[in-house]
């Protein structure tokens, strides 16, 4: 039934995406214009750490934006429809599987626009996509159950921005370390330790996200 429910609500999340692009369009455009414009000012040449600094940076605002637009209408009178129709662990589980998806499909459309504008001075490239994708399903899971307690209260973006930068600062330095051992050594025995941590990281934010937004869904 949960199972259900939640297709039920991915779809319509898609579908609402598919018939609003510009939406999706203005996260990608903002991704190549910044790209863009560190290629303008670097004159297309960065040193590795740089290259990598810049690219969560510019990643790590593209997830604010998803995040927080995702529940930007769904607190009104819309969401007493929704209430009659799934229960809360199926809401948000739902709207985590959607910011997984458009962060996961920006992120690489990110690292396609760095490869064009700035290189890629990666050792291994297969090792920082994979971080690359780690990292943005971390930051689609934490983003998006911040973004659902911040929507309940006005100035949800500020709220937001609050609220989880204590919290994805340690998951950044975790991706950082992953990245940078793709950048400089490409070692997959020194990656296992900072998945692993990924991974234990990702099940508590889905234990959170279960036990503590159905008390938000009720108010």
């Amino acid at each position: 039934m949960i199972i259900n429910q939640i297709t039920v609500l991915l779809q319509k999340d898609l579908n609402l995406e598919l018939k609003r692009p510009f939406l999706f369009n203005g996260m990608l455009l903002y991704l190549v214009s910044t790209v863009f414009v560190c290629y303008l000012v670097f004159d297309g040449i960065v040193d590795t750490k740089t290259w990598n600094a810049l690219y969560w940076i510019i990643l790590l605002f593209a997830a604010v934006n998803s995040a927080g637009r995702s529940f930007s209408e769904e607190f009104s009178r819309r969401h007493l429809y929704y209430y009659t129709l799934a229960g809360p662990t199926a809401f948000i589980i739902g709207k985590m599987l959607y910011n997984v998806l458009l962060l996961t499909i920006l992120s690489l459309l990110g690292f396609l626009a760095f490869m064009v504008f700035l290189g890629f001075p990666a050792e291994s490239k297969s090792m920082f996509l994979l971080a690359a994708v780690a990292g943005s399903i971390g930051l689609a899971l934490l983003l998006t159950l911040v973004a659902g307690i911040a929507a309940r209260a006005e100035h949800n973006f500020t709220l937001m921005a609050i609220l989880s930068f204590p919290i994805v600062l340690p998951k950044l330095l975790i991706l950082i370390n992953l990245t940078q051992n793709a950048l400089y050594e490409a070692q997959w025995s020194l990656a296992i330790k900072p998945l692993i941590a990924l991974l234990a990281m990702y099940f508590l934010i889905i234990v959170l996200a279960v036990v503590l937004f159905p008390y938000l869904w009720k108010e």
